[in-house]
């Protein structure tokens, strides 16, 4: 079909991708893997051995395609004013082939404009107290 408002709509097409993605070519995977991909999309290529549409129950099993960085609170305030980019939200791409195949249908609902479900803000009076941990 096309992109309304942002969001890829069905039946979704070789060149709704690249348009979303902003990178053109004819091969899905190339697309996928050298896209601007926005992770906030809460729908997005993902990595799951399913050859056709996939349920939420599975997308909610490789949670939604989000690279989740698990860690503790305690091991987030220790590190408070260092590098927090290990923290960073990321996208799992599937890599294709037999177990991560690329699915087409993993785009109906891309949402171009998506944007972050939360924000954390640390205010400026913000301190580390080692003695609670």
């Amino acid at each position: 079909m096309a992109i309304v408002n942002g969001v890829v709509t069905a039946p979704v097409t070789m060149d709704d991708i690249s348009s979303a993605l902003g990178y053109s070519s004819n091969d899905l995977g190339s697309i996928i893997n050298n896209g601007n991909i926005n992770v906030n999309s809460l729908k997005k290529p993902c990595k799951h051995p399913e050859i056709g549409i996939m349920s939420a129950q599975q997308l909610r099993s490789v949670d939604w395609g989000w690279g989740i960085p698990y860690n503790s609170l305690g091991e987030i305030l220790r590190d408070i004013g260092f590098d927090l980019s290990a923290y960073k939200w990321s996208v799992l791409r599937p890599s294709g082939g037999d177990y991560e195949p690329y699915r087409m249908t993993d785009m109906e609902g891309y949402n171009i404009n998506a944007v972050a479900p939360f924000k954390l803000r640390i205010l400026n009076d913000t301190y580390k107290r080692w003695d609670f941990l």
